[in-house]
């Protein structure tokens, strides 16, 4: 088994995780090895997993959960003082990839060629972008949720949560936008309510100005990224009450009800995308972007949902006969990583 750091450790880091290592059991029925503390990865596993094919970034992703590769990291001269201070300031711009994919947006899976970004905010205090996964991840078409809504992204005062494919078509704005725009929620930090209009009762803005300039920040360099992954024109990043305006989404405030709390407007935002991108500070290298699984509603498979304990290679051996057949439920659910999550939907060879 793999080790949290918190149960050997004093501290616990949440890329370290408590599950079962089939690598390195297989590796010890070959060669039997002293076990050491569990934490991080095994050399005899991921020795095993390489000389039997599976790639590094496989194994990489397996010892440290829901970490991202990048390329090319801490680029510059470290001795210049400008260039080691534009390093610090997009270091910490952590996006995460989770696809929601028991939500029908997903399922439905219509393609969209991105035109523009529209900026919301949540309106919903105090709940930040890792919680929306368990909030949205679900099927109104099943019963499990009594709302038809989808977002791309949410972002709060520490990172970003990728919930769907940038160019999949999400439910955001009840209008033709749906069809053209890539949508992110910035999250709202808790003490405050709403009232009638979407008015903010009890909103401290100088006691909110740190999570906001955070928020903000991490904003603007998502939309940064996105400008330059879809050659998108920083003109057509919107916020929700323009894209009603402008008649092609419905009668939201956001974020008009937040900016002007801390002297801030959509005009303002975008000049902040575009001096990002002129300004010569690259926006955060863009998460590696996993194939999504083909909706659960394929047929010809069988249909598994992930219960606690399970490897790929377990169900592999369970419900195919051979372990070693965990590649092709890998292939056939377009996975990067054999990392899986409980209650994830995977399709199997029937």
């Amino acid at each position: 088994m793999t080790m949290r750091s918190g149960d050997v450790w004093k501290m616990h880091y949440p890329y370290y995780v408590k599950k079962t290592d089939e690598w390195d059991i297989a590796a010890n029925r070959e060669k039997p090895t002293r076990y050491g503390h569990g934490v991080g990865i095994s050399q005899a596993g991921a020795m095993w997993a390489a000389k039997n094919g599976v790639p590094y970034q496989e194994i990489l992703l397996f010892y440290y959960e829901g970490t991202t590769l990048v390329g090319n990291y801490g680029q510059g001269d470290p001795s210049s003082p400008a260039e080691t201070e534009k390093d610090a300031e997009l270091d910490d711009v952590v996006v995460h990839v989770k696809f929601m994919t028991r939500n029908d947006s997903y399922a439905y899976g219509r393609k969209i060629i991105p035109k523009g970004i529209m900026v919301h905010s949540t309106a919903t205090p105090g709940v930040m972008a890792a919680s929306w996964y368990a909030r949205w991840n679900r099927s109104y078409r099943a019963g499990e949720t009594t709302r038809q809504v989808s977002m791309h992204a949410f972002v709060d005062d520490m990172e970003i949560w990728q919930y769907l494919p940038w160019d999949q078509r999400a439910w955001h704005a009840a209008g033709t936008a749906n069809d053209t725009h890539i949508a992110f929620e910035m999250c709202e930090p808790s003490g405050h309510t709403y009232a009638s209009g979407g008015r903010m009762v009890n909103y401290s803005a100088a006691k909110q100005e740190a999570f906001f300039r955070a928020v903000w920040h991490n904003s603007v360099a998502l939309c940064a990224m996105l400008c330059q992954q879809y050659d998108i024109s920083v003109s057509n990043i919107l916020g929700h009450y323009e894209g009603y305006r402008r008649g092609i989404a419905n009668n939201h405030a956001d974020p008009g009800q937040w900016f002007p709390q801390h002297k801030e407007s959509m005009d303002t935002f975008r000049a902040a995308v575009k001096a990002m991108l002129d300004g010569g500070v690259a926006p955060p290298v863009p998460a590696p972007q996993p194939k999504p699984p083909p909706p659960p509603s394929a047929s010809g498979y069988a249909v598994y949902h992930v219960k606690p304990g399970d490897s790929l290679w377990n169900i592999a051996r369970d419900h195919l006969g051979s372990g070693s057949r965990h590649k092709e439920i890998m292939t056939l659910n377009n996975l990067t990583s054999d990392v899986i999550r409980i209650g994830q939907i995977l399709l199997l060879p029937e």
